[in-house]
């Protein structure tokens, strides 16, 4: 008689037999199908629990195992934002920001780590540059900084006042004025200055050199400080001082002369009218622009034209030859030889625009593209010679530059880190600039007119930043850099 066992016995047999023969095509296989499998599971469970313990030993006994960041002069950054730190004589000292951290670590690129692994290390006390740039502009750029500076006018409801903003960017904006043309503009003094071909020119207005190069009724386009001192100044449009002007000159032609007087052969076939001036050497050569503002001035017709009309005399070739000086031609470096056209902005915002290559366009834009944030000093820095109203620089725009005079070469060091905060901070000397990351020797040439837009921040320089960090020194006097 079967017992409950052999019953149990029989039905588990059965079980398998059916198992096997499901999962491995064989009824009578002796090993039970996913033995193994089982087996093998269990086992690196088993192993997996021991690692984990044995980890968890080991840093309990040896905590925090970070040490890469154990270099003199490491810059240390805590992850999640804990900290900033340089590592120097077995201490971290914390620094107040990043461009102190720069000139003080001996490698720029800082070593993040968990903030256990600086358990039991010595910390001092903060060190840094007070107002010194936290965020620094990045230091491979694509393109030159482009500076554009604009004015336009508003009406305040008391009169009309002029608005001057400041742009850094990486492109400009408006439609250029053509290159042969110019622009007829007023400064803040009430001086008139015609903008033509990178260079400022000042205009004799009270002798009649308006009307003389046929300006007499465009009313100039008012503009700031900030616009007129960012355009070097070229030399003056205002008439020669003929020596002995009034005295006796040769017969030409048949005709009494004086000394000064303007003659002119007209245009042939083969050129274009020629002017010249009588001087006590005889005949000599101008250009059409000299030729009219010796016309235009008082004096000429008072002393030269004995009280009458200023008007060039006409002569044949056979007539001019005998009488030339053999002097060469009167011109002046840097005026147009003939009087330019001239841009009417009726209405239009215009822009100085600098882009890095040493020469300045003229643009014209609408006053709705004039933007940006009122033009305040940041905390600790001075305020601007010339501040313009508004100031526009994108986030993370800015770079390393080197002043020069407006219309000269560069000075020799004087550098300049321009941030998005729409600060300049000066930089001693190549060896700081690279401590910060740059490359003294592709900085951009600006001039300093434009620098002087900006408010000027501490000096950055490896010695301050090595000083305790203390309270923002009160704001000085303007450095104006132009003047």
């Amino acid at each position: 008689m079967q017992t409950r066992r052999d019953q149990v016995q029989a039905h588990s047999f059965m079980v398998r037999r059916l198992s096997t023969a499901m999962a491995a095509a064989d009824p009578n296989a002796v090993e039970a199908p996913l033995r193994r499998t089982r087996n093998g599971t269990l086992i690196g469970l088993i192993l997996a629990v021991l690692l984990c313990v044995g980890f968890l030993v080991f840093g309990l006994i040896f905590p925090g195992g970070a040490t890469s960041w154990r270099n003199e002069g490491t810059l240390v950054v805590v992850k999640d934002g804990a900290g900033r730190y340089v590592f120097s004589d077995g201490v971290l000292w914390p620094v107040t920001n990043q461009a102190s951290a720069l000139l003080l670590a001996s490698n720029p690129t800082p070593v993040r780590v968990d903030a256990d692994s600086l358990e039991g290390t010595p910390v001092g006390s903060p060190l840094g540059i007070p107002g010194a740039p936290d965020g620094l502009p990045a230091t491979d750029a694509e393109g030159s900084m482009v500076w554009q500076v604009c004015a336009t006018t508003v009406d305040t409801g008391e009169g009309v006042e002029t608005l001057t903003s400041l742009t850094l960017g990486r492109s400009p904006f408006g439609s250029p004025v053509g290159e042969d043309d110019g622009v007829l503009v007023r400064g803040p003094g009430g001086g008139i200055h015609l903008l033509w071909q990178g260079a400022r020119l000042a205009v004799d207005e009270e002798n009649g050199a308006l009307e003389s190069l046929g300006y007499g009724t465009v009313v100039p386009h008012p503009v700031a400080a900030a616009v007129l001192d960012g355009v070097p100044a070229g030399p003056g449009l205002t008439a020669l001082d003929v020596e002995g002007r009034g005295e006796d000159g040769p017969r030409v032609g048949g005709v009494d002369t004086r000394i000064g007087q303007v003659f002119t052969v007209p245009a042939n076939e083969s050129g274009s009218e020629q002017f010249y001036v009588l001087t006590g050497e005889g005949l000599t050569p101008t250009d059409p622009t000299h030729a009219r503002l010796l016309l235009g001035h008082p004096l000429t017709a008072e002393e030269a034209y004995g009280g009458g009309e200023a008007e060039p005399i006409e002569l044949t070739v056979n007539e001019l030859r005998p009488h030339l000086s053999g002097e060469d031609a009167i011109t002046g470096d840097g005026l147009p030889a003939t009087p330019p056209p001239l841009t009417d902005p009726q209405g239009a915002a215009l822009c100085v625009i600098d882009q890095g290559d040493g020469a300045l366009a003229l643009a014209l834009t609408s006053p709705a593209d004039i933007g940006g944030r009122a033009a305040r000093p940041t905390v600790g820095s001075t305020a601007a010679c010339t501040a313009p109203d508004l100031i526009d620089i994108p986030s993370g725009e800015g770079g390393l530059v080197r002043a020069t005079p407006a219309g000269g070469s560069a000075l020799r060091g004087s550098y300049f880190l321009i941030t998005d905060t729409g600060s300049k901070y000066p930089v001693p000397d190549a060896d700081a600039a690279g401590m910060l990351g740059y490359t003294p020797g592709e900085a951009p040439a600006v001039s300093t007119a434009l620098l002087d837009l900006l408010p000027t921040g501490p000096d950055l320089t490896p010695q301050d930043a090595a000083e305790p960090a203390g309270a923002l020194a009160e704001p000085g006097e303007p450095r104006c850099l132009s003047q």
